[in-house]
Parts: C-alpha cells; structure tokens; sequence
C-alpha cells in the first residue's frame, strides 16, 4: 500500500512539474508574441459587474495601442467616450458633457501593469505572480493565466486572461479592488497596420 501511494505521488509530481513547464512555455511565448507587435487594434465588449448596484453594465467600443505606451479607447455604445494617450498625456473626451480632461500620464492615471501590457507584456514574469486560470470556457489551445501583481495596485487585485493559439489575448477579466468585475472580450484584432502616432493625440 506504501508503496503504491508513493507511485501515486511520484505520478503527481511528475503531473505537476510537466503543467509548471508547458505554462513556463506559454509565457516565454506570449512574451515573446508581443515584443514583435508594434500597434494593434480590436473590437471590445465589456462588461462590468457593479457590485455597489448588484447589477451589470455592458458596453462596446474599439481599442487601439502602439508602442511605446500609446493608447486609444473609443467607447461608441450610448454613451460614447474616447480615451486617448500618446505615451506622456492622457486624454479624456466626453462628447456628452462637451468637456475634455487633460491629464500628465503617471501611475495614478495608468497602473504601471497596464503600461506594461501596453509594451507587450514584457517583464510579466517580474510584475505578476503567474498562476493557470482555472476558467470554465477550456477552449483548445488557449492558455489560461490569472496574473497577480507582486506590487500593491492601488487599482486592481487580479487579472485573468485567456490568450488564443495565436498568444494574442481573447478575453480578460479584471478584479477591482472597489469589489466591482469587469470582462473584455475583444474581436477582429489586427496587427502591425502602421497606425501613425497622430491617431494617438488629441487635436
């Protein structure tokens, strides 16, 4: 009996280190996928639960980032809204209110993990403890990652990202530290289409 519950254990082991090194596999490979990107643009759905209401808001838009640090978010649901960073300002624009916000870009605007996805997750391994996301959707060939900053976000607690065979990321859901969830699926992405730095300022 001893020795058929060392088996066992020896089998679990070997179970475990294998998982360890195809998900050590699959970081080196998303890292590496996204140091060649150089802009990138996608079709999103989010959706937030809002734990305050009990109840979830969703809404719809385009995301467009170019390296290094360049970001545009264009809400276009029904209440359309447009975010725009060239890397050292930020740009709020509500076209309801008629108002601009203008904002030096900073770690309180940006957490710095978020500035770090924008630079194709570079130093992953070094900002986020990296566990396997035990998700329920098991798509095949999908990785599965929930990524816990090693640093105290003063904005989130947890990300969780299913990134596609491609390495490119398919769908993440962000724990806020307000208690509130939110999901990004994001559609129709296109890669290094010379999105000029123009598109990432304001005028």
């Amino acid at each position: 009996m001893i020795k058929y519950k060392s088996s066992i254990l020896s089998i679990a082991f070997l179970f475990c280190s294998q998982l360890a090194h195809a998900q050590a596999n699959s970081v080196t490979a998303i890292q590496s996928t996204y140091q060649k990107i150089q802009d990138l643009q996608a079709n999103f759905l989010q959706s937030t639960y809002v734990q305050v209401l009990g109840s979830t808001v969703k809404d719809h838009g385009v995301f467009s980032m170019k390296k290094p640090g360049m970001l545009r978010i264009e809400y276009t649901g029904e209440h359309p809204k447009t975010y725009i960073s060239n890397g050292k300002k930020l740009w709020i624009i509500d076209p309801e209110l008629n108002q601009v916000e203008t904002h030096n870009l900073s770690n309180r605007t940006v957490p710095r993990e978020a500035l770090e996805f924008l630079m194709g997750f570079g130093n992953m391994k070094g900002l986020f403890k990296i566990e396997p996301w035990e998700s329920e959707l098991k798509e095949k060939e999908h990785t599965y990652l929930k990524l816990t900053p090693k640093s105290d976000s003063n904005h989130y607690k947890w990300l969780a990202c299913d990134f596609g065979p491609d390495n490119i990321l398919k769908m993440m859901t962000i724990s806020n530290k307000s208690g509130n969830l939110s999901t990004y699926i994001f559609t129709d992405v296109k890669l290094n289409q010379g999105l000029s730095k123009e598109f990432f300022i304001y005028k």
